[in-house]
């Protein structure tokens, strides 16, 4: 997989160690274990941690100007911070020793210093105040989104974000690589598939790019301004057998509990699940009102999904790797004007319409359900069946466990501006007569369960959904 530019092709070519796909399995060994004796614990955990690599990891990653600028903006807090709490302590404590920190005597002796040293102290106070009144501003502007925004040259113009190609069937078919838009203006990563065992030293980054984006034909030379990281990894699929410790002190989440191939983006859409999922459970178990089976419930909900996503995943990858053998793409014909290059122009076009699962797949991303012990059904909901789980699409459902609906409202605000951080109890009721909500407020709050009520006088079509 290379990083570049083009103008910097964002070529992070890190030469993927890609192995046919056959050749990925879940993985089933047992892990070694070594008993620790707990006296020796602390040694190996210092011994462990030697062994972790910098952040960021210098051996793979350049200085850039954020990196920078982050370590400025926690050194000069500490410069600020220190300071304030040493002039504090050295004011309350001055009387008991004899320290005059007046206001007259500081000026006194600031005045009385050389030159030098006052441009000194000075320099030392103006410059983080500085330094962060103006990363302050930029963080503000940054907020708004506005240097989000990419120019693009008409409304219509929209780059291509990801290009894979395969290799010809004659060279052993499989994708030969991809090429993934970073930046959509000139920064590229492109990842160049190789067999198990492959020296990945013999071939420079340019080449691979190169090779990439030559196809099944020859390798295709573009001038690269600047490569910007390369690095090689092998995919692997598979899933923890545990999200947590028999005693709930220790949790996984991301990709410390599962493993899966970049398709479809599976991984990042379950990590960020997982930490929304475990950090609100984790939130009310420390403040009180969770239960002692809240926990419990994020391995029984996320692990089950991580189960199905990577399995998705998995076949998307193996769609897309096996187009190559399945077509019997040939560089000569298919790009020829005979009836044998229209003809397998015409396969190539049915099987991509056919296997496009890795980028519409929206029913794997929004469309489960959790089924833990915390998802209780109520009696209407028993005389109502769940609804029915689609890889291709994702069916709007209050069932319990689904995803909360969105819908807009008339006012034209989408319904979760409404919601509040914790939990929130939506009341359509448009009479007069009482209704439940009394109830769950008073059970709430005996339970110190955070709850807000949120009513929507005539959402008929709100409602309904």
């Amino acid at each position: 997989m290379l990083g570049l530019r083009r103008g910097t092709a964002f070529a992070s070519i890190a030469p993927v160690t890609a192995m046919a796909w056959q050749q990925v399995r879940m993985q089933t060994t047992k892990p070694t274990l070594k008993v620790i004796k707990p006296e020796s614990a602390q040694q190996e955990l210092a011994r462990q941690r030697l062994r972790r690599p910098v952040s960021p990891h210098l051996a793979i990653y350049k200085w850039q100007v954020h990196s920078i600028s982050s370590a400025m903006e926690r050194n000069t807090g500490l410069l600020l911070a220190g300071g304030l709490y040493l002039f504090g302590t050295s004011y309350l404590v001055g009387p008991w020793l004899g320290w005059d920190v007046s206001s007259a005597a500081l000026v006194t002796a600031f005045g009385a210093l050389p030159l030098a040293a006052k441009v000194v102290i000075k320099f030392c106070v103006a410059w983080p105040v500085t330094f962060h009144v103006f990363s302050g501003i930029r963080y503000v502007v940054a907020s708004t989104a506005r240097t989000l925004e990419r120019p693009y040259a008409s409304p219509q113009t929209r780059p291509v974000l990801a290009c894979f190609f395969p290799n010809s069937a004659a060279a052993g078919g499989s994708i030969k690589g991809a090429i993934i838009a970073q930046d959509e203006i000139d920064t590229w990563t492109v990842h160049r598939f190789v067999p198990v065992g492959f020296d990945d030293t013999q071939i420079t980054s340019e080449e691979a790019v190169y090779s990439v984006l030559g196809g099944m034909g020859e390798p295709y030379v573009i001038e690269i301004d600047q490569i910007l990281v390369r690095s090689t990894w092998r995919p692997s699929i598979a899933v923890a057998k545990s999200y947590g410790g028999p005693k709930q002190r220790v949790l996984l989440a991301g990709d410390a509990c599962h493993q899966t191939v970049p398709t479809c983006g599976h991984g990042m859409n379950m990590g960020i699940a997982e930490a929304f999922d475990l950090g609100w459970k984790l939130a009310a178990t420390i403040s009180g009102w969770g239960g002692s089976y809240l926990l419990s419930s994020y391995e029984a909900d996320r692990r089950r999904i991580a189960q199905m996503s990577v399995q998705w995943s998995q076949r998307h990858m193996g769609n897309l790797m096996g187009l190559s053998a399945t077509l019997q793409l040939d560089a000569d014909i298919i790009n020829s004007d005979t009836n044998a290059g229209k003809d397998m122009r015409n396969r190539w076009h049915d099987y991509c319409q056919l296997n496009d699962g890795h980028n519409k797949s929206i029913g794997v991303e929004m469309g489960y359900r959790y089924q833990s012990s915390i998802c209780v059904l109520s009696e209407l909901d028993r005389d109502c069946s769940a609804p029915e789980f689609d890889a291709r699409r994702y069916i709007p459902s209050t069932y319990p466990g689904c995803r909360a609906p969105h819908v807009f409202l008339k006012s034209g605000t989408p319904i979760f501006d409404q919601y509040a951080r914790e939990f929130t109890l939506v009341e359509f009721q448009d009479t007069a007569t009482p209704s439940a909500v009394g109830l769950f407020q008073l059970t709430a709050h005996r339970r110190r369960v955070p709850l807000d009520v949120v009513s929507l006088r005539g959402e008929d079509h709100a409602h309904q959904i």
